[in-house]
């Protein structure tokens, strides 16, 4: 995610004045959520047993999930590494105060934003995408790429403990999820769901700020991923991004699917409501592409060549 736009507050002020109208944030602050937020973190519950872990310091405001069942819990990505140098709170330790629960650690995408804390868990969970399989030496050990980190290299490997199945049931103890693979941010990104609390984790596939392209030759597998959330998903569910901000969260409604299509869409064929060229610095690299509003959603298309 980039973070702002330079030289852009008409698309700011026009970018808030419609996601006000039709995202409703849906998180309450429990006692446990309280106590378990900090001088970094700020937990919410937003259902049973599931958490939302905001980073409002971060550069990219990233956002965590812990979803909980009776016996283990699994835990979204792990932020932008940036308390590090900020603050003495650990994700770790923010998680050990919400559930005494084995906890397993799934990441959405390998992007440096959502697994800069990686050090932090013991027991790491892959999805069981062949391409990404394939990679691993011996089953067991993973090492990232430079794409796969987009910025930065670190982390350098990890130890993949469990391979999880796409679209078959996660037990977690009387909590049933499932992953699935989703294109368009990039080709190894998933989406979780819970389909009995109507809640799907959905990433940077959707999220609360810009949405983020690298290269056009994505964008038909982005129009694919979000018709398919479409045909698969109804507005009794609600979505969480990996993104957010102050006012709205994580929280997204169904009827964001369809501007985002939209979106997609009209970028392609360069017809949005509103098109300026950037050029943005993200952790000391420098950014080409496009950026374009349209009903009040944006995007950014990178040149990658």
């Amino acid at each position: 995610m980039i973070k702002y736009i330079k030289n852009s507050r008409f698309i700011a002020i026009v970018y808030a004045m419609f996601l006000s109208g039709f995202i409703q944030p849906t998180f309450a602050e429990d006692e446990v959520s309280k106590r378990a937020s900090g001088d970094w973190y700020k937990v919410s519950q937003i259902s049973d047993n599931t958490y939302m872990i905001e980073e409002p310091q971060s550069s990219q405001y990233n956002i965590s999930y812990l979803i909980i069942g009776s016996e283990k819990a699994l835990m979204l990505d792990t932020g932008s590494g940036e308390n590090k140098n900020k603050s003495k709170q650990t994700i770790s330790t923010v998680i050990k105060s919400l559930t005494d629960k084995p906890i397993t650690l799934l990441m959405t995408h390998f992007h440096f934003d959502h697994n800069a804390n990686i050090e932090e868990f013991d027991n790491i969970a892959f999805a069981n995408i062949k391409d990404i399989r394939d990679k691993a030496i011996d089953d067991k050990t993973y090492y990232f790429s430079s794409k796969e980190l987009a910025f930065g290299s670190y982390p350098e490997k990890t130890t993949v403990h469990e391979w999880i199945d796409l679209d078959t049931n996660i037990d977690l103890g009387s909590r049933i999820i499932k992953i699935s693979r989703v294109r368009g941010h990039t080709d190894d990104s998933i989406i979780v769901i819970d389909e009995s609390r109507e809640l799907v984790f959905t990433g940077d596939t959707l999220y609360n700020g810009p949405l983020i392209v690298f290269g056009k030759e994505n964008y038909d597998p982005y129009i694919n991923t979000i018709n398919i959330m479409k045909e698969n998903f109804n507005d009794s569910f609600s979505f969480y991004g990996a993104h957010g901000d102050s006012n709205l969260g994580g929280g997204m409604n169904y009827s964001l699917l369809n501007k985002v299509e939209s979106l997609l869409r009209c970028a392609k064929i360069n017809t949005c409501e509103h098109t300026e060229k950037i050029s943005e610095t993200l952790s000391g690299h420098l950014l080409n592409g496009d950026f374009f509003l349209n009903d009040g959603v944006s995007l950014i298309i990178l040149d990658t060549h």
